[in-house]
């Protein structure tokens, strides 16, 4: 996913563009529910490798733990994540499909600080 926003209300929302050749849209297509994990300042080469930014042998979920939930696989020692159900039929939105999911689970770890990537360099919130 390129860009999310989270939009507080209830219920919670969560936006999101999506590559329409990734197999996350073809995943989300067919499950119709996805999951975000926040990352910790410790995920920073994680998260250049999901962004692809960084070298990833074997893709860059090789490069963390993870755990299976009903919404998919989260980061294993995430600060939060929330999962997701698609609400309406992805549009176009430039190159992206533009997917828009209400949110139906929340974990929160208050004990780890998340990460925030802002004008370029990633800073622990």
């Amino acid at each position: 996913m390129s860009s999310i926003v989270v939009a507080d209300g209830e219920p919670g929302e969560v936006i999101g563009l999506i590559d329409p050749a990734s197999e996350l849209f073809e995943d989300l297509l067919r499950t119709r529910r996805w999951a975000v994990s926040l990352m910790s300042y410790g995920d920073r080469l994680l998260a250049d490798a999901m962004a692809g930014l960084a070298p990833a042998p074997g893709g860059p979920f090789r490069m963390g733990s993870w755990r299976d939930t009903a919404w998919g696989p989260v980061l294993a020692a995430s600060p939060g994540w929330l999962g997701a159900r698609l609400i309406d039929e992805p549009v176009e939105a430039g190159w992206s499909m533009l997917v828009r999911g209400v949110v139906e689970s929340v974990e929160i770890d208050d004990a780890v600080a998340p990460v925030a990537y802002l004008r370029g360099n990633y800073r622990q919130l």
